[in-house]
């Protein structure tokens, strides 16, 4: 028995590409995000103090200084198929992290309390540690929260907006036109616009950084009475005046919604404990999908049904000339506690050929081309792609690598 040599190389040369296209094929890009939790202090409009917990970037400090309520959104590259977050706990509790609308690459264990009754829908991160959250990704717009005592920690600000688009928009060249980016498919769009909704009941905040929350001072959530409603974290102002210890945004305060007859992507998110209705005045809306999921048929409305929790997507085309329209709560969510005015869930939406830039938002939107970074603050949000490594890998290049060397053998 021999080998032919020229056989031989040139067989080898064949497992060699197979096992290149092997490992190709079993790695999956993996979205990698380092967050941490801390305390936030939050002005309201009446100036008025209230003690929050919020997601930040990690920047490694004791405290977590990045933290803001809304978390920063989490903008998942396209083709991505797996999002890992990790999570550094300096909160006096233990925390997590899930997202509603995506599944996990492994069983999920909920945590319980010595009563058997769940504390947590996934595994915890204590005081001081480091936790690691992964979940297989699909596009779609998500509320990323803690998954830990969801009715104290998720009103306290622990929650924020995950988005992924479908396909990401191509600009024009001298030959082509420009192709628009898509939220699912067949749904393009050419300017998005995140909306997550959310309340403050300052009362249990304070009962929560007193450490009385769960005592007769204030048992639970069923006496929740909000005062103050959101919008990008933030309450919207008219016919208040702002000041060096309120300083609000001001009824001039518009978000940009692109160009007349733009195709505007509303991802609109309720992170709060009450159902909301944001009605678009003097607009239809196309409702394309809930949670990530698409509707087999869009349903065209002029409100959307928000649930607690719950995630919506719908599209409209703008005007074709410039001009403003209004987003607000139709459920009357419009009020900053006591102040007067109107205020709350209020938006105003600006379609106009300018600068995006010079305007001042109410949070802060994303484009087609680009996802928002932190709908709190407009901070940077900066999110790697890694290669996922497959542990039956080694094992599948040497078996390709064995059926070529046998088959290059002759006679």
């Amino acid at each position: 028995m021999k080998f032919n040599k020229l056989k031989t190389k040139s067989m080898l040369k064949q497992g060699l590409m197979l096992s290149a296209l092997l490992a190709s094929a079993t790695q999956a890009n993996a979205a990698v995000q380092n967050l941490c939790t801390g305390v936030v202090t939050k002005l309201m409009p009446d100036g008025v103090q209230v003690s929050m917990w919020g997601f930040g970037i990690d920047d490694a400090s004791a405290t977590c200084s990045t933290a803001t309520v809304p978390g920063p959104e989490i903008t998942v590259p396209v083709g991505d198929t797996a999002l890992t977050i990790n999570l550094r706990n300096t909160l006096p509790d233990s925390v997590s992290v899930t997202i509603p609308g995506l599944t996990t690459p492994s069983a999920v264990v909920p945590v319980r309390s010595a009563n058997g009754r769940v504390r947590s829908f996934t595994h915890e991160t204590v005081v001081g540690a480091t936790g690691v959250y992964n979940f297989v990704v699909k596009p779609g717009t998500f509320l990323y929260q803690t998954g830990t005592h969801i009715a104290k920690q998720i009103q306290m600000g622990l929650y924020g907006a995950t988005i992924q688009e479908n396909s990401a928009a191509i600009p024009a060249t001298a030959t082509t036109a420009a192709v628009p980016a898509t939220a699912y498919p067949g749904v393009s769009f050419d300017r998005s616009i995140t909306m997550l909704y959310s309340e403050i009941d300052p009362t249990l905040h304070q009962a929560v950084a007193d450490a009385t929350y769960g005592t007769p001072a204030y048992s639970s959530t069923i006496n929740f009475k909000p005062k103050y409603f959101l919008v990008n974290g933030e309450a919207y102002t008219l016919g208040v005046a702002a000041t060096a210890t309120t300083p609000l945004i001001p009824a001039t305060a518009k978000i940009y919604g692109g160009l007349p007859g733009s195709n505007i992507l509303f991802r609109f998110l309720n992170a709060g404990l009450e159902s909301h209705v944001p009605m678009i005045n003097g607009h239809h809306v196309s409702i394309v999908a809930e949670y990530g999921n698409q509707y087999p048929y869009v349903r065209s409305q002029y409100s959307v049904l928000l649930a607690a929790g719950q995630t919506r997507d719908a599209v409209m085309t703008s005007a074709t000339v410039a001009g403003d329209f209004s987003v607000f709560d139709r459920r009357i969510r419009l009020s900053n506690s006591a102040q007067a005015g109107i205020g709350g869930m209020y938006s105003v939406i600006a379609i106009a050929d300018v600068n995006p830039n010079a305007f001042t938002t109410q949070g802060t939107t994303g484009s087609g081309t680009a996802g928002v970074s932190n709908p709190s603050t407009g901070g940077g949000c900066t999110i790697q792609s890694a290669a996922r490594f497959d542990p039956l890998m080694p094992l599948l290049l040497l078996l390709s690598l064995v059926y070529f060397i046998r088959r290059a053998r002759v006679k």
